[in-house]
């Protein structure tokens, strides 16, 4: 399967280089005790019955998001695409 990456908005930057930007942001999260205290930890203690999102990061001028959800044991979402 091969994927063509198209660029859409000039003020948003390639695929690449937003993943590249993503990662630093998802290191600390892992890394934050206080994000897994009160994102993660209730989670264990209290499942969600629904899907939600635990994070939501915006890049400078919204060129790029980061959200982390999440899903209940027993729950998916279809492969799709955010266009």
């Amino acid at each position: 399967m091969t994927f063509t990456i198209v660029k859409v908005n000039p003020g948003v930057p390639p695929a690449e280089v937003a993943l590249w930007k993503a990662i630093p942001i998802l290191s600390d999260l892992v890394n934050d005790a206080h994000f897994l205290a009160s994102h993660v930890l209730p989670l264990v203690e209290e499942p969600a019955e629904d899907w939600y999102v635990a994070y939501h990061h915006d890049g400078p001028e919204h060129s790029y998001s980061v959200q982390v959800f999440v899903w209940p044991p027993g729950s998916a979402t279809r492969v799709h695409d955010h266009s």
